[in-house]
């Protein structure tokens, strides 16, 4: 009986501890702390692509303005209209009307009136002279006169044709055919001729072929060529893309913000009518795509070299970094990045070579193997110090 007794006692007794033990473990218990990651370089799709904005306009773009200063008195045809080539679109009030067109028509008039005369005089004259019946002086400014008189009337002739161009630039016509997408101006407005002059209409020949106007950063620019692919996207139309591809890259700089872009332009085909000049564009720019390469993230290139020897002298594992002439030679091969493995209880320091990039993941193009296991994250040198004292009692020297 006792013993049956003492067996229970034992069986409650070890029951309790189990029950404490698990209780400890999973509340109370601090886990056991990491000091780094290890994991296989893996093979991945990487998209190097540049991401901005622009804005859409049509591919043959005309504004139109005035070539006479004056007051828009009266404007006749309305956004979105189709206008043919010579069409009257607006007519500009200089405040003179047609008083210099007829003042220097009547002047042109009297000239030529000057000259029929002066041409009769001049050939009566010539006769009398080649009979000797007025001297050489009389008759030298005789021909002085004629000659006078035929550079008034041409004189005259221009300051007519002058006058009446200018009145005709006064009615703003269409100089092709196209539809109107802009009307920026309204009647009664001023119409300047100084920077930047009055637009009275915009003018598109043929809105089925529109153009992205990209704006693409200084620090990218190096690497956009033309016959770049580019995805182009609008919010009006989310989850429809646009193909097309950079066509040409302007050499004229533009301040925005603080820093500086130019102008990449991407034909668009809007034969549906869908795209309308203005509208705002997101481009994706596909500067390069490799599909199933070796890839590493770009966090990997920055682990601290301080706590991987900390974490070596904790593990006793060996600590192998590169040195300054391997460097220096690296960097002459291309090799201009660093990772560290694990292999045979060592930490070593590899050099690589990388490819594109999207940002998150670099290509390595060479210095890894699939299967060696790189060290993809430490814990804080704050961290392994403190776990260095720990186990050792005393700092890393």
């Amino acid at each position: 009986m006792n013993v049956t007794r003492l067996v229970a006692r034992l069986l409650f007794l070890t029951l309790i501890s189990i029950f404490l033990y698990l209780i400890y473990s999973l509340f109370f218990a601090k886990p056991e702390e990491r000091l780094y990651s290890t994991h296989k370089i893996e093979y991945r799709n990487i998209n190097y692509i540049i991401r901005a904005s622009g804005t859409l306009e049509a591919e043959e773009f005309m504004k139109i303005g005035s070539l006479v200063a004056g007051i828009i008195e009266k404007m006749y045809v309305e956004e979105n209209d189709i206008v043919k080539k010579g069409q009257l679109l607006a007519r500009i009030n200089d405040g003179k009307e047609d008083t210099d067109v007829r003042a220097t028509k009547a002047a042109y008039e009297i000239a030529q009136q000057d000259l029929i005369y002066e041409k009769a005089h001049f050939e009566r004259q010539k006769t009398l002279h080649e009979a000797h019946f007025i001297a050489d002086d009389e008759f030298e400014q005789n021909r002085r006169d004629y000659e006078t008189t035929v550079q008034n009337v041409a004189l005259k002739k221009a300051q007519f044709d002058a006058a009446t161009l200018v009145f005709n630039n006064k009615r703003i016509v269409a100089p092709a055919d196209g539809i109107v997408v802009g009307k920026p101006s309204n009647e009664g407005e001023t119409v300047t001729l100084y920077a930047p002059p009055t637009v009275i209409y915009s003018i598109a020949k043929d809105i089925a072929k529109m153009e992205a106007k990209i704006e693409i950063d200084e620090s990218n620019i190096g690497v956009v060529k033309k016959g770049t692919p580019v995805l182009i996207s609008f919010s009006t139309y989310l989850g429809d893309v646009f193909k097309s591809t950079i066509t040409d890259i302007s050499n004229n700089p533009i301040e925005k913000g603080g820093s500086v872009c130019f102008l990449a332009t991407a034909p668009l085909d809007n034969s549906k009518q869908l795209l309308k000049p203005g509208m705002t564009v997101d481009a994706e720019i596909v500067i390069a795509k490799k599909e199933h390469v070796l890839a590493l993230q770009a966090q990997q290139f920055s682990i601290n070299p301080t706590t991987i020897e900390m974490i070596a002298k904790i593990k006793n594992y060996h600590y192998k970094p590169v040195s300054a002439d391997e460097r220096t030679t690296c960097l002459k091969k291309g090799y201009c990045k660093t990772v560290w493995i694990e292999k045979d209880k060592s930490f070593i320091e590899r050099p690589i070579k990388t490819g594109i990039s999207d940002g998150a993941y670099f290509e390595v193009v060479e210095g890894l193997d699939k299967d060696d296991l790189v060290v993809i994250d430490t814990i804080e040198e704050n961290a392994a110090e403190k776990f260095f004292k720990k186990i050792f009692k005393t700092g890393l020297q």
